[in-house]
């Protein structure tokens, strides 16, 4: 449901433990607000897209939309306007870099996570997050590091071919610039070269093995500084679109070995957050590799929800100061399928997936990305708009 500043105003000053959802334009923040919709936590969202996303629709969550002409300080504002402590999560990380970079004022009005020791920038370096991941126990997968001063030659970028790609992501924001990552040569020396100048020094970090999700491993986790375990829920990657370098389109919880539990755990102590995180791994030949972390939910956060551990609750109730009893909650022990219902399909056209297996694995899938049966309005949504989009050839946003 969407409302104006006035009702948000308003809203923000008459609640008491308020969630706030920044970056309701992605399906991570649809999880999320499905997550603690269906436990009756009073949601609301802010929209930084100006576009009607799948978010908005949901029966779970008021949002609303930040004005174009508005800066990061008019936010600033409105957010220290409440009267209310409650809390506050991160759907995209530049939610979770303007959160941290304003969190000396923002503290004193909003619960949120933060690292005490270092700041977003740090987190994300992902110079750091390899020797963090080390540190913490985990193998590091083969890795190209070039040293400030020194240039990659020119015959050694053009043998780079998938399944060499950078990480973490199919495109990088530098400054005002945004770089694609393709399977071509030609696009990964400019980013290269950012990533030099970002982080003074190179990265190259290969998929080990393929580009593909085989072999793929995601894990949710949240470790709160007052218990010594990690609530984990481990993620197998059956399948990912586009078909090399894209997001996950049908996965499924798989359970994770007592060391993995302890090397996760490490790794959170080490950088000082408690937050819901989403790492990233390759498994080849029984060595599973380190690739990534990112200091927010990931996109099939409520997949853990239905596994049975709803690690956003958790976190919320946390953030809030609820009292919560970390050994009586039980890490998934069962294994459930998800599918991104808006582009799992797309691999049939595509000749990578056939007709039986998909409706074999429509058959196994427990939960979607989209289609919710008690929270319907967002599934509609995107059948309108999809549906629209084929007749009229006009684009439309669906995140």
């Amino acid at each position: 449901m969407i409302i104006s500043e006035t009702e948000f105003r308003n809203l923000l000053s008459t609640r008491k433990n308020i969630a706030l959802i920044l970056g309701c334009e992605s399906l991570t923040a649809l999880g999320i607000i499905r997550s603690l919709g269906m436990t009756n936590i009073p949601i609301l969202g802010i929209n930084f897209s100006q576009e009607n996303s799948l978010p908005t629709y949901s029966k779970f969550a008021k949002i609303f939309y930040r004005p174009k002409s508005w800066t990061d300080q008019d936010l600033l504002d409105l957010l220290c306007s409440t009267t209310h402590k409650g809390a506050v999560l991160c759907a995209t990380d530049n939610t979770e870099i303007f959160l941290n970079n304003n969190k000396n004022r923002l503290r004193h009005h909003w619960n949120f996570f933060y690292s005490n020791k270092y700041n977003s920038q740090d987190l994300m370096d992902k110079g750091k997050m390899l020797d963090w991941a080390r540190a913490a126990g985990f193998s590091i997968p083969p890795t190209a590091i070039i040293e400030p001063g020194k240039n990659l030659p020119l015959k050694e970028i053009e043998v780079i071919s998938p399944p060499c790609i950078l990480k973490p992501a199919t495109s990088l924001n530098f400054g005002k610039e945004t770089f694609n990552i393709l399977e071509t040569k030609d696009n990964i020396i400019p980013i290269i070269e950012n990533y030099r100048n970002q982080y003074g020094k190179c990265m190259l970090q290969e998929f080990v093995g393929d580009s593909t999700a085989n072999g793929m491993i995601e894990v949710l986790a949240h470790k709160p500084s007052n218990s010594s375990r990690v609530l984990a829920c481990g993620i197998s990657k059956i399948r990912q679109y586009p078909y090399s370098i894209g997001s996950s389109s049908f996965i499924k919880t798989m359970p994770l070995s007592k060391e993995e539990h302890i090397k996760l755990a490490k790794y959170l102590t080490l950088i000082d957050y408690e937050g819901v995180v989403d790492f990233e791994f390759k498994k080849k030949g029984g060595q599973i590799y380190f690739l990534e972390i990112n200091i927010r939910c990931g996109t099939p956060i409520h997949l853990s929800t239905c596994a049975g551990l709803n690690l956003v609750q958790i976190a919320y109730k946390h953030l809030i100061g609820e009292d919560i009893n970390y050994d009586s909650v039980a890490n998934p022990a069962v294994s459930i399928y998800w599918m991104r219902d808006d582009s799992d399909w797309k691999h049939l056209p595509e000749g990578h997936l056939g007709f039986w297996k998909f409706i074999k694995n429509l058959f196994q899938t427990d939960t979607y990305a989209i289609f919710k049966r008690n929270d319907l309005s967002p599934f509609i949504h995107y059948l309108y708009k999809s549906l629209r989009k084929k007749l009229t050839g006009k684009r439309n946003h669906t995140p």
